[in-house]
């Protein structure tokens, strides 16, 4: 069920699902940027799926506890993270937007100076002809890339889940004992793996989540006082200890 959902952060890539030959009760995932060895991710960001599992789950109780309890707080909190979540998003796809404008009026503007050159003998024909090849391939590319960013831009705008749909959706699972894909796929939009770092001689794992809508939900420090703690632990193999960091 997290598949598709746990992202390395450190490359991007989406992190793979695994079973341990030796021991086919432990399932985990680790990081395809590493795993595919082609160098673009120095680590594996390990982590297992009942580790996950219970960090996850612990987070949506949190989630929900602190819905119901302090609700008015939480609607202020859930109200402003949407708004910003969702600039960010557009932001982001209209950057790029500009981005790849900016370059398909460059490469206009390459053609037509190659083209003079040519034309003026600066340039052979058979350079001409593979340069103005090239140049063609890439604005191919940057155009299509443009139709579809353009349509990623309306579908934010458009699909974004508003704050009270997400507000609606958290109190759905305040008695929710065990994990669905159907609850992670309504709550969750991404997990975040970092790699396990050793601190105090235990190795420590954080993990990121960002909720539909809400992205990062950053709590003032006053709430992170009263919501429930995580106390997660696990074993990986013989000897390792990993605990959370949120």
């Amino acid at each position: 069920m997290f598949s598709g959902l746990l992202y390395c952060e450190e490359c991007g890539s989406v992190l793979n699902y695994r079973v341990n030959t030796g021991n086919r009760s432990i399932e985990y995932f680790n990081c395809y940027g590493n795993s595919c060895k082609r160098g673009f991710c120095s680590k594996t960001h390990y982590v297992r799926l009942d580790f996950l599992q219970e960090i996850v789950l612990g987070e949506i109780k949190r989630l929900t506890k602190f819905a119901a309890k302090h609700e008015n707080e939480f609607v202020k909190i859930i109200a402003g993270q949407c708004e910003n979540s969702l600039i960010s998003d557009i932001d982001v796809k209209k950057k790029e937007l500009a981005n790849l404008r900016r370059r398909d009026s460059e490469i206009d503007n390459i053609l037509g100076k190659l083209y003079e050159d040519n034309l003026i003998g600066k340039i052979t024909d058979e350079r001409y002809a593979k340069m103005f090849a090239n140049y063609e391939k890439e604005q191919s590319g940057i155009l299509e890339r443009i139709k579809i960013v353009t349509l990623e831009v309306g579908s934010v705008e458009d699909k974004q889940m508003t704050s009270d749909t997400f507000i609606k959706t958290v109190r759905k699972y305040t008695r929710a004992k065990t994990l669905s894909e159907r609850m992670l796929n309504e709550l969750i939009k991404k997990v975040v793996v970092y790699q396990a770092e050793k601190v105090d001689g235990v190795y420590v794992q954080k993990l990121e989540i960002h909720w539909n809508c809400a992205g990062v939900i950053e709590f003032p420090e006053e709430v992170k006082k009263i919501l429930p703690k995580i106390g997660v632990v696990n074993n990986p193999r013989q000897g390792v200890f990993v605990a959370y960091q949120a």
